[in-house]
């Protein structure tokens, strides 16, 4: 691994993968700050083929922060074949002064799914990045949609509206009692999309505290608002929308 010869070090690296031996470990983590990528991404699957847990942190590091995006995807395929890795250093990362790299670590919290990671990924909600706020909304949605909805709520008011209807969409899937406020406040939301889907939200959830606010909403400046309006009355047991 220390030899001259670039050839060299990538066919030590490649022969080291296929023995698969604990003493390669140090010698293949120092081979990740190789000039030549290709020797590095060799280092990178070696590790992973030897599964030894020392690799975890460099292999995260390399899959948050690396340039390369085929050095990051070999390095999360690697750290995965070793084992979840700790989800501490994720955490760590979501207050990295690059957004992108928060954006990998909140995007690896969410496929990991563990639940340590929610007060932190509810701490991210806050993030100055609207990409880092919307993965981040994603992922406690995905680990623990109970406790999202406050989250949920908030994110109501986030001036990205991109954010703002990814909560409409995910808060009627919840069931939970408290959304039906915040959805009839979202019908006066100032783009149309979030306005409609929070009618359409209204009609799944079928509380009937929504039915004078869907009546209001009949008179929406916009045809297609209306229309839903229309149906989601209908999915409300009890309500008969004769109106004009």
């Amino acid at each position: 691994m220390g030899d001259s010869y670039s050839w060299v070090r990538w066919k030590a690296a490649n022969s080291l993968a296929e023995l698969k031996d604990a003493r390669a470990v140090e010698p293949l983590i120092a081979a990740l700050k190789d000039e030549h990528q290709e020797i590095r991404q060799q280092a990178v699957y070696a590790l992973g083929e030897i599964k030894n847990t020392l690799a975890v942190e460099p292999l995260v590091a390399i899959a948050l922060k690396d340039v390369n995006a085929n050095m990051r995807m070999e390095a999360k395929n690697a750290y995965k074949k070793i084992g979840e890795p700790s989800v501490e250093l994720f955490v760590t990362t979501l207050k990295d002064s690059d957004a992108e790299v928060r954006k990998r670590a909140v995007e690896a919290l969410w496929e990991i799914k563990d639940s340590r990671a929610i007060l932190p990924l509810i701490a991210v909600l806050n993030d100055t990045a609207p990409i880092v706020r919307g993965n981040a909304l994603k992922a406690v949605v995905s680990i623990c949609d109970t406790c999202a909805v406050v989250p949920l709520i908030n994110a109501l008011r986030d001036s990205d509206h991109s954010i703002r209807l990814e909560s409409v969409n995910s808060l009627w899937k919840i069931k939970d009692a408290r959304v039906v406020g915040p959805l009839i406040a979202a019908l006066k939301d100032e783009h149309e999309e979030i306005r409609r889907q929070a009618i359409y939200a209204l009609g799944e959830i079928k509380d009937t505290l929504a039915v004078e606010p869907l009546i209001s909403a009949l008179r929406d400046s916009d045809r297609n608002i209306r229309l839903e309006a229309v149906n989601s009355l209908w999915k409300i047991k009890g309500v008969n929308p004769k109106f004009s």
